[in-house]
């Protein structure tokens, strides 16, 4: 069988890179890319998470900012009880993307023990509800390290392709071929580094924001959770239990006097019907 010609040889991976990366400008270019890539997952992350998720917890600061105006626990655990409505109806408020924060406050409220009792006592703090919603929008955290692993891969594969192609042009042998290839890998080798610059530059944004936004949003959940904590009166399994006890022993001291009273009465009562019968018995 005849060897295949020139034309009908394969097209090995490594020519492939050497043909795709041989432009000295691919490395600027997907630079550019990766920077344009974080940029919009940047946006998409502000209007799917970021945005929304203020939004809510801005009006539910607003709700309950007449419970941080108060200076004392005992004017905000009043207040809170004259606003309750108001702040549960604002606490429920939202669409789509508060869906967390409403059920976190079912879930807190369910905790309180008498709605109509004032003050207003919580078996548990909010913190456990709130806080760990604030980790919605670290989504940027992962991508920066994405973006990391894109540029050295991007590196790598156009620095194979260089190897390739100056392995291709020094195979000839002529002496200022190969020197004139060497500079060529030299040169496109380094334009490709430009790729592991734009995966470190795009993960150094992503994380800023990633920063800024998560502290924003903690910050606005702990004054949440805060202002909750301030107008609710905190009352461990451990107190409740130790005023049912206290109530229990009340109610026994009275029963056990009602019972005496009532023993007391009945005999006076059947003392009194029974006197004619046994004084006539006696007659």
């Amino acid at each position: 069988m005849n060897a295949p010609t020139a034309a009908e040889k394969p097209i090995l991976p490594n020519e492939m890179l050497a043909y795709a990366f041989s432009n000295p400008w691919i490395g600027f270019i997907l630079a550019a890319l990766i920077l344009a890539g974080a940029g919009a997952i940047i946006v998409f992350n502000y209007r799917r998470h970021y945005a929304p998720i203020t939004r809510a917890l801005q009006e539910r600061l607003r709700a309950t900012r007449i419970i941080a105006d108060q200076e004392h626990d005992a004017d905000a655990q009043d207040v809170f009880v004259a606003h309750f409505d108001s702040i549960e109806e604002a606490m429920l408020s939202g669409g789509k993307e508060a869906a967390e924060l409403r059920h976190a406050w079912t879930q807190f409220s369910e905790t309180i023990v008498d709605k109509n009792q004032s003050p207003l006592q919580a078996t548990t703090r909010p913190d456990g509800y709130f806080l760990h919603l604030g980790d919605d929008t670290r989504v940027l955290a992962w991508w920066a390290n994405i973006f990391v692993a894109l540029g050295l891969t991007f590196t790598f594969l156009g620095i194979i392709g260089a190897l390739s192609k100056a392995v291709a042009s020094m195979s000839g042998g002529d002496m200022a071929t190969m020197q004139l290839a060497l500079m060529q890998l030299l040169v496109i080798t380094a334009a490709k580094f430009w790729t592991s610059v734009g995966g470190v530059i795009a993960s150094v944004i992503l994380r800023w924001f990633d920063r800024c936004w998560h502290s924003r949003t903690q910050h606005r959940l702990e004054m949440l959770c805060e202002r909750l904590e301030f107008g609710t009166l905190f009352s461990p399994p451990q107190r409740v239990a130790a005023e049912q006890l206290h109530e229990l022993r009340q109610q026994s001291v009275a029963l056990t006097e009602f019972s005496n009273n009532l023993a007391a009465a009945i005999g006076d009562a059947l003392g009194n019907h029974m006197q004619p019968v046994v004084a006539g018995l006696s007659g």
